[in-house]
C-alpha cells in the first residue's frame, strides 16, 4: 500500500489517500507518529491499527456526539459522518454501531415525526419530508397507514393550515370567490388534494 496523496482537511487534520483512493483523515501529530508521508509505503501493521482500531473507535465516538443533540435517520447520520471526513466504509461502521444499540431507527423516527411534527401538513407533504430525510418508501407507507389512514385527518390538517391564515370554520363563509381561490392555490401547494380542499372551502364538513 502506497500513500499517494495527503490533502489538508482543516487546521488539525489531513486526508490520506492510499493507492489513489481516499482512506481516512488523521490528525497532524498522527501522521508524524505513524511516519505517514506521500510516496511512502504504509506498513501493514500500521494500517491494521488505523483501520481496525483507531478510526472505528473515533467514528463511534463521533456518532454518539452527533446523536446526542437530536434524533437522526440513517441517511442524516451518514451525511454527517461523511461530511466530517469519514469514508463510506467507516460511516457504515458508525451507523451499524448506532443501530445495534437502538440509537438510530428509521421506523421510530418516522412515527415520531408524523405524531409530533405534522399538524397542518398534507399526506403528500409528509411523504416528501420523510423521503428527503432518507426514510424508505416502504416505511413511509407503513407509518402513514398506521397513523394517517383516516381521510378526515387530512381535513383536520387543512383546517390547521387555514388557521395560520386566520381562517376558521366561523369566518370561512365570509370569504369571497377571489380569496377562496387564493386559499385553494395555497393548500394545493402544500400537497392537499383538490377534493379535500373543496370540501373545506365549500363548507361540506
Amino acid at each position: 500500500m502506497i500513500v499517494t496523496d495527503i490533502v489538508d482537511m482543516d487546521k488539525k487534520r489531513r486526508k490520506v489517500y492510499i493507492d489513489g483512493e481516499y482512506a481516512f483523515a488523521l490528525y497532524n501529530q498522527e501522521l508524524y507518529r505513524y511516519n505517514i508521508e506521500v510516496g511512502a509505503e504504509l506498513d501493514d501493521k500500521v494500517y491494521r491499527e488505523l483501520d481496525e482500531e483507531l478510526i472505528p473507535k473515533r467514528v463511534k465516538a463521533r456518532t454518539l456526539y452527533i446523536l446526542k443533540s437530536s434524533q437522526k435517520t440513517e441517511k442524516q447520520l451518514y451525511d454527517k459522518l461523511t461530511d466530517g471526513g469519514y469514508s463510506h466504509k467507516y460511516a457504515a461502521i458508525g451507523i451499524e454501531y448506532a443501530k445495534k444499540f437502538g440509537y438510530v431507527d428509521d421506523l421510530r423516527y418516522a412515527e415520531y415525526f408524523v405524531e409530533n411534527s405534522c399538524r397542518g401538513r398534507s399526506r403528500r407533504d409528509i411523504e416528501q419530508r420523510l423521503f428527503q430525510r432518507g426514510i424508505s418508501r416502504d416505511i413511509i407507507a407503513q407509518v402513514l397507514e398506521e397513523l394517517r389512514s383516516d381521510p378526515e385527518e387530512d381535513v383536520e390538517a387543512v383546517w390547521a393550515a387555514l388557521r395560520k391564515k386566520s381562517v376558521t370554520p366561523e369566518n370561512i363563509g365570509e370569504l369571497d370567490y377571489e380569496k377562496k381561490g387564493k386559499l385553494f392555490a395555497y393548500l394545493m401547494r402544500k400537497g392537499f388534494t383538490a377534493e379535500c380542499i373543496g370540501r373545506v372551502l365549500r363548507g361540506d364538513i
